[in-house]
């Protein structure tokens, strides 16, 4: 396994695979101009990981070509630019970056959970978010200071459906889990 080291930033997020004896098979960083954090991952079913979390600033995934750019909060979503959000990535058998979503938030926010339908290769993640959160064409408000988010998204990474749940005040989920009927807990 090669090394990786931090791009400079405050936070930097790894992510690795091991051998069944512990030996490093490959090892992948994420990096962005801010803070990164990988907050939980899955197996796909296929070898590969689902991996979720937060960042701040741009996020640059190293998926083919140029890589794909996660901008996060930005002007086109009400923000100032170089804001933050949550992010979603897939990294097949042999650590290859194959895609990267975002859902830009204009507060504090995290996935805390994945979990992958093994049939479908659905992908379900719960967290919170604060203020308002952009899931490509579907907007969410924060009743809150936080909401419970949870949200899917099919195996090519398009959004579909995100909920929130939550009153006045804190409100987040650290688990999710399927069950052989998809149900969601």
């Amino acid at each position: 396994v090669s090394t990786a080291t931090t791009s400079g930033t405050d936070i930097d997020a790894f992510v690795a695979k091991l051998d069944k004896d512990g030996k490093g098979v490959w090892l992948k960083k994420l990096s962005s101009s801010a803070i990164e954090r990988a907050s939980a991952l899955a197996l796909d079913g296929t070898g590969g990981v689902i991996v979720v979390g937060k960042f701040d600033g741009t996020l640059t995934v190293p998926t083919s070509g140029s890589g794909t750019v996660l901008m996060g909060w930005s002007t086109t979503d009400g923000g100032v630019g170089g804001g933050g959000g949550l992010f979603v990535t897939h990294i097949d058998n042999t650590g290859k970056f194959l895609w990267a979503t975002e859902a830009p938030v204009s507060s504090s926010a995290d996935f805390n959970a994945v979990a992958v339908n093994a049939a479908s290769g659905d992908i379900y993640m719960a967290g919170y978010f604060g203020g308002t959160a952009n899931f490509k064409g579907t907007t969410l408000l924060a009743n809150g200071y936080s909401d419970i988010l949870v949200a899917r998204m099919k195996n090519n990474g398009q959004w579909y459906g995100p909920r929130k749940f939550g009153h006045n005040e804190y409100d987040l989920a650290n688990g999710i889990a399927l069950d052989s009927s998809s149900n969601v807990y």
